[in-house]
């Protein structure tokens, strides 16, 4: 029988997925490639590491301080993400911006590395960024809450997908099925949405692992 791990931090209300009072749930343009900023964005929220309040950017923020100038270097310095973030670029961002309050890692794997990483961090309650790719260059961000398992074996990795509506009625609004990985080379696991067109095989590749730092 399936069983699902979810990340003790989250709640399921009737307005959706919350971290306290926070919605976590953070939406893409439909014109942009930012998907890695926004799973960042909710991977902080998560983690306590930012309020909603300090992602409205019609605020002045003050760019003597921390959030300040992670609000400048992720929404305001760049404009329109046409072709996204490399997650290395993501990373530096983080430790230039943003180091006195997380810590951040990148971590080159790949297919089943990428999913014992994931497990390994989501049994530690920690959302986890994440990356897949798929033909013709494509990827895609999103940010791993949950993990569903069969036994000892990982079935599906649950995420909230900033490409797509927030979930109302579960803790996810997209999934990587790695239960019965094709016979291919590189793309071996199916990638799960709410648009019907747009189920692909994909790798599964780079991962960031964020962790907020104690006060001192």
């Amino acid at each position: 029988m399936p069983s699902i791990k979810i990340i003790d931090k989250l709640k399921l209300d009737s307005e959706g997925v919350k971290v306290r009072k926070h919605l976590i749930h953070k939406r893409q343009g439909d014109i942009d490639g930012a998907c890695a900023t926004y799973s960042v964005m909710m991977c902080l929220l998560i983690i306590g590491a930012l309020d909603n309040g300090d992602l409205d950017i019609y605020k002045k923020h003050n760019k003597a301080f921390s959030k300040g100038r992670l609000i400048r270097d992720f929404c305001e310095s760049h404009g329109l993400h046409r072709g996204g973030k490399d997650f290395d670029e993501i990373v530096t961002m983080l430790r230039h911006s943003y180091a006195s309050k997380v810590s951040a890692m990148w971590h080159e794997t790949k297919n089943e590395d990428s999913i014992e990483l994931i497990r390994d961090e989501i049994d530690k309650d920690n959302p986890v960024i994440i990356s897949v790719g798929y033909s013709k260059n494509g990827a895609h961000a999103l940010l791993a809450v949950g993990y569903e398992s069969i036994g000892d074996d990982i079935s599906k990795i649950l995420c909230l997908d900033p490409g797509y509506p927030a979930p109302k009625c579960s803790y996810w609004n997209s999934a990587v099925d790695v239960s019965a990985p094709k016979k291919a080379k590189i793309y071996l696991y199916e990638w799960i949405n709410n648009d019907d067109n747009e189920n692909r095989a994909v790798a599964l590749t780079d991962i960031i692992t964020v962790e907020k730092k104690p006060k001192k």
